[in-house]
């Protein structure tokens, strides 16, 4: 892995803690741009941007580093997924100095120069917070997307998986993002983790982020498909009791599967039929490790982007 410091540590004013944007980049220069030009519009002077590349094919690391000279560029080299890519870039924000890290998808974008002021404030208002959010809206801000846990989300997130605000001391504590999922599950599963350890997670409506979603995942549906499909079943029987898993795996794959059956010929994409059956198998298979630290394997997506040009680095 390679990185490029054009910020100093010592370059930032004083007295505020260090906070440290992630970004990852996989052929996905447009979106990013915007990202990263509106991240550079907040005020907060104590701020770092850090560029991490998952192994980009199309040029757009070069045109980054050419366009964003004073940010923090990473190279991973490759494809490693989501949750190591921000893992990478959370170790060097912790090297430089960072108190805080704000992991946020690249199809992105925020509007307000407050952003970071309200996300510290819930720090501030409760000293047992371990990670927050602002609301999150579609990529025009008009619509609202996401601004708390209701409905599905009632037990699971706490705070948009596009948008983590997190605090040094929740990672010391916790760990890092948990890299054998590769793509999908891993921020629920870091935030279970951290709820396991008394943190609290929190979305404030007081500032927010607009989000494209699906900027990656339709390009690569299959892969997304298994994925998702795989690592819901590992997220549910790593964390939650025998009834919870049965209504939301069983019952739901029950429902889920003879729907889809039907669907994706009609639209189709047959493919995606056999994605997520093998997502299923491949899930069930996971089950005995899924408690064990370290233990499932890690993803290769080379063999889908050999089978069907697809890749994926980006958190939707």
């Amino acid at each position: 892995m390679e990185s490029s410091e054009a910020a100093s540590v010592d370059d930032y004013q004083e007295g505020a803690p260090r906070i440290g944007t992630l970004v990852i980049n996989f052929n996905s220069h447009d979106d990013l741009k915007r990202c990263i030009e509106s991240l550079m519009m907040v005020q907060y002077a104590n701020h770092l941007i850090f560029c991490v590349d998952n192994g980009s094919t199309d040029g757009s690391r070069r045109k980054l580093m050419q366009e964003f000279p004073d940010i923090v560029h990473v190279d991973n080299g490759s494809n490693v997924g989501f949750g190591a890519g921000m893992n990478a870039g959370i170790a060097k924000a912790l090297e430089m100095g960072c108190e805080y890290v704000f992991c946020f998808n690249s199809d992105t974008w925020v509007d307000d120069p407050g952003l970071f002021d309200e996300l510290l404030r819930t720090f501030q208002e409760n000293p047992s917070m371990g990670m927050a959010g602002p609301a999150e809206y579609d990529y025009s801000g008009n619509d609202l997307l996401f601004s708390g846990p209701t409905g599905r989300h009632e037990q699971e997130m706490k705070v948009s998986g596009a948008a983590m605000f997190i605090s040094k001391k929740m990672i010391e504590t916790v760990g890092l993002f948990d890299e054998s999922f590769f793509l999908g599950y891993e921020d629920q599963d870091l935030l279970r983790r951290a709820e396991k350890h008394g943190f609290v997670a929190r979305t404030t409506s007081e500032t927010r982020f607009m989000h494209k979603r699906a900027a990656i995942t339709g390009k690569h549906a299959r892969m997304m498909t298994y994925l998702e499909t795989r690592n819901e079943i590992v997220y549910y029987a790593r964390h939650w009791d025998l009834s919870t898993f049965m209504r939301r795996i069983v019952v739901g794959n029950a429902k889920r599967i003879p729907r889809k059956a039907l669907l994706y010929p009609e639209v189709g994409r047959p493919e995606l039929f056999a994605a997520l059956v093998r997502g299923v198998l491949a899930g069930v298979s996971l089950m005995p490790k899924a408690r064990q630290p370290g233990a499932m394997p890690r993803f290769d997506p080379s063999r889908w982007m050999t089978a069907t040009g697809e890749s994926c680095a980006r958190k939707d």
